[in-house]
């Protein structure tokens, strides 16, 4: 399978956020319209799909690229930003039945940014991204399972510091009665104990970066029973 989508919108005229900051550090927000000016945003993105008998399994490649030009105002001063990101992604994904399945995907990312005001600092960098996951089915009704999710992304100019996080989940999960209606599993999730809430925006004037709480390591014991009339 091969497939390609592309799209394109364009606003004139459009609403955008200025901000006035006084001599004390006050700022007031408001919503403008910004005559004589255009944001647009740009999408395109090629899929390419093989599947592979002989394996049992699933070949994935694609290419995305997008991008926009938006605006903002700081202090009556007009700010252009400009953002592109540029993807590859590479992912296989199988199984055979009553004995495993299985995935994975690795994603490289590069980041393009830049703006009129102080175009002296640049937010270019990169990321990669990557998930795996496998469950293998052993006699006994026994299940084990396990999967994995990586994040990084570069430090720039504006933030000097790089995110990098590996969470691994993994559980043991018994099926129990002759219908196997019945499951008692034992978990760990996040066994590394990294996840970390990270969050990086550019739009506008603002470029903003955030870490905040999230659920961290923890473990767990299950007993789950499907039933129905």
């Amino acid at each position: 399978m091969i497939n390609i989508n592309a799209s394109y919108g364009i606003v004139n005229n459009p609403i955008v956020s200025s901000v006035i900051t006084d001599a004390s550090g006050a700022s007031v927000y408001q919503f403008i319209n910004l005559v004589g000016k255009s944001t647009d945003n740009f999408f395109i993105r090629a899929d390419f799909n093989k599947q592979v008998k002989k394996i049992n399994s699933n070949i994935s490649l694609s290419f995305t690229y997008n991008g926009s030009d938006n605006y903002g105002v700081s202090n009556y001063v007009v700010n252009r930003r400009n953002y592109q990101t540029y993807n590859v992604s590479f992912g296989i994904t199988g199984n055979k039945s009553k004995a495993y399945d299985y995935n994975f995907r690795l994603e490289p990312k590069v980041f393009r940014s830049n703006s009129t005001l102080q175009s002296q600092l640049s937010n270019n960098g990169n990321g990669l991204e990557g998930q795996a996951g496998i469950a293998v089915y052993l006699p006994g009704k026994v299940e084990i399972r396990t999967d994995a999710v990586y994040n990084y992304q570069s430090k720039t100019e504006v933030f000097t510091n790089s995110y990098e996080a590996l969470i691994i989940n993994a559980s043991v999960v018994k099926k129990i009665l002759k219908n196997e209606s019945l499951k008692m599993a034992i978990s760990g999730n996040d066994i590394f104990n990294q996840n970390i809430g990270f969050s990086r925006v550019s739009s506008g004037t603002i470029i903003s970066q955030s870490t905040y709480d999230t659920i961290s390591r923890y473990f767990m014991f299950t007993l789950a029973w499907d039933f129905s009339k």
